[in-house]
């Protein structure tokens, strides 16, 4: 039996910026003016039962409005992180 689920979006409570420490909520995010260094902790792989999974990856997108009528849509995105053993430290970009 092979499963590959893609695993859930990552909790906002297991992200960190070096701007400003733990990650804000939807609607109540932080402003910045430069991108600052995303590091995600504990992700794990659905398929493979927490640290004796598949190793995993990251990848961060940014949204941000800015004001030209499209609203809140990604204007930035990582590329995808080094692979990593689930519940260790994966640092983005």
């Amino acid at each position: 039996m092979e499963y590959n689920r893609p695993s859930a979006q990552i909790s906002m409570s297991q992200l960190t910026s070096n701007f400003g420490g733990t990650c804000g909520k939807p609607g109540a995010g932080k402003y910045v003016r430069s991108l600052p260094t995303l590091t995600a902790y504990n992700v794990t792989d659905l398929d493979g039962g927490g640290i004796d999974g598949d190793k995993v990856a990251v990848q961060f997108a940014v949204n941000w409005d800015t004001g030209d009528g499209r609203e809140m849509i990604p204007r930035w995105a990582s590329p995808l992180s080094t692979y990593k053993t689930p519940g260790t430290e994966a640092a983005g970009c």
